[in-house]
């Protein structure tokens, strides 16, 4: 490993180390801001107690005994130890993120000189970061097909569940020609959708061709002749059939967008590795 890689590589492992920290840092810091408003409340509570007028009101009519008022002041020390065992570990944890700070702008300003030193360095660096931005906006891209599928494939989840509920209704009904007109109104709905869902399927197929995801749509379609038979005749053995077609799609469907969901997931982690990589580059190329 050459001395710019390891330094890069480096880079990267403080930069990521900051970022933890910040998230620890602004949980700390809500932290005293939570312990702050319940060490004021309870003060506030505490004084109204004590004042003569509102503090005898209180005890009239709500009863408040000495003992209630020691409650309040216990607490009271509680939240105060807890306030100070809160900022110190928020001030503690600030020192230690500008020491992160000031470690990622050393070595950052290293890295610079090294670069200067060697520009076929920078043209290295450049041409990878010209390819990392190139490659956020394809994922963007995909990212946008997948979440249209999802889109899709949710609407198609929800008539298919709606035609599923016509159809019980359409069991009970000596004639269900309305109910049936209905449910196949929503499964015609669902077999447009599907149409969509494969086209834009293929489409990410084609940008995905370095990831293993399998976007095989399972769709079994009601026949014609199966529809006539229900809407002349309201079979109910056909009705139970086609219920059981819908079950079979729905479970289908779901099993798709539980892949699309971890496929949206996988992209998202690597999307913020690739604009981690790309800040890192930023700094050092500006």
């Amino acid at each position: 490993m050459s001395y710019l890689e390891g330094a890069m590589k480096s880079l990267e492992e403080k930069k990521r180390g900051l970022r933890l920290n910040k998230e620890v840092y602004f949980t700390l810091k809500d932290a005293v801001k939570e312990s702050q408003q319940t060490v004021s409340k309870i003060s506030i509570e505490i004084k109204a107690l004590e004042m003569p007028s509102i503090g005898g009101f209180f005890r009239k009519v709500l009863k408040t005994t000495q003992k209630h008022e020691d409650s309040l002041k216990e607490k009271l020390l509680e939240a105060k130890v807890s306030y100070e065992e809160a900022t110190n570990r928020y001030t503690l944890k600030k020192v230690e993120l500008e020491k992160l700070k000031e470690g990622v702008g050393v070595l950052a300003v290293e890295i610079i000189g090294f670069i200067e030193k060697n520009p076929n360095s920078r043209d290295v660096l450049e041409k990878e970061r010209q390819g990392l931005k190139q490659r956020v906006k394809e994922t963007d891209l995909t990212m946008n097909i997948s979440g249209n599928i999802i889109r899709l494939t949710e609407k198609a989840i929800e008539l298919l569940e709606s035609a599923n509920d016509w159809a019980t209704v359409g069991m009970f009904q000596k004639r269900g020609l309305v109910t049936n007109m209905i449910k196949y109104e929503k499964l015609d709905s669902v077999e447009k959708l599907i149409e969509e869902i494969e086209i834009n399927c293929r489409v990410l197929k084609e940008k995905l061709k370095d990831i293993n995801a399998c976007l095989h749509v399972e769709y079994t379609e009601v026949s014609s002749e199966t529809r006539t038979i229900e809407i002349l005749f309201n079979s109910i053995f056909t009705n139970v059939r086609v219920k059981d077609k819908i079950a079979s799609n729905k479970q289908q469907m779901q099993s798709l967008y539980t892949r699309l969901q971890n496929l949206s997931k996988k992209l998202q982690e690597d999307k913020k590795q690739v604009q981690e990589r790309l800040a890192t580059l930023e700094i050092i190329l500006k």
